[in-house]
C-alpha cells in the first residue's frame, strides 16, 4: 500500500508540475504576443547620410543605363527587361527620398513624390513596351529630378536625356 501511495503521489506531483509548466508556457506565449502587438515598425535609417553620395551611387547607374536604352526603340525583349528593371528602381527610389531632408521636409517630399509618380508612369509604359509613352514619362521624371536639383542644389547635377 505504501508503494501504491508513493507512486500515486509521484504521479500527481508530476501531473501538477507539467500543468504548471504548461501554464507558464502559455503565459510566456501570451506575453510574447502582447509585446509583438505593442512593437512599432523599425525606423528607417540612412546608410549614407551625404545626399550627393546617395544620389551618385544609388541613382546614377540606373539612370545612365536606361538613358542609353531609351535613345531608340528597343528591338529586343531583353532591352525592354532592362528598361523595366531600371524604371522600377528609379520610380521606387522616389520613396527612398521621402523624409530625407529635415530642414525643408515638405518641399523636399513634394519633389520626391513627383519623381516617384513620374517614375511610376515610366515603369507602367515600359511594362507595355510603349516606347513613345515610356520616353515621354522618362523625360518627365528627369524634369522632376532637375527641378529638385534647381531648388536644393543650386541647379547643379542636372541630368540630360538625349
Amino acid at each position: 500500500m505504501n508503494r501504491f501511495l508513493f507512486v500515486t503521489s509521484l504521479m500527481i506531483a508530476c501531473g501538477l508540475a507539467l500543468a504548471g509548466i504548461s501554464s507558464k508556457h502559455a503565459r510566456m506565449e501570451e506575453e510574447k504576443a502582447a509585446a509583438a502587438a505593442a512593437a512599432t515598425p523599425a525606423d528607417l535609417v540612412a546608410v549614407e547620410d551625404n545626399m550627393h553620395e546617395f544620389m551618385e551611387y544609388y541613382f546614377q547607374l540606373p539612370f545612365r543605363r536606361v538613358e542609353k536604352l531609351m535613345r531608340k526603340a528597343p528591338e529586343e525583349s531583353r532591352a525592354w527587361k532592362e528598361i523595366k528593371s531600371d524604371a522600377l528602381i528609379l520610380a521606387e527610389s522616389g520613396n527612398l527620398l521621402i523624409g530625407r531632408h529635415e530642414e525643408e521636409g515638405e518641399e523636399w517630399d513634394k519633389y520626391s513624390v513627383a519623381v516617384r509618380d513620374e517614375g511610376a508612369k515610366f515603369y507602367q509604359a515600359s511594362l507595355k513596351s510603349e516606347f513613345d509613352a515610356a520616353k515621354e514619362s522618362f523625360k518627365a521624371m528627369v524634369d522632376q529630378c532637375n527641378a529638385c536639383h534647381d531648388h536644393f542644389a543650386e541647379g547643379k547635377h542636372q541630368q540630360r536625356v538625349r
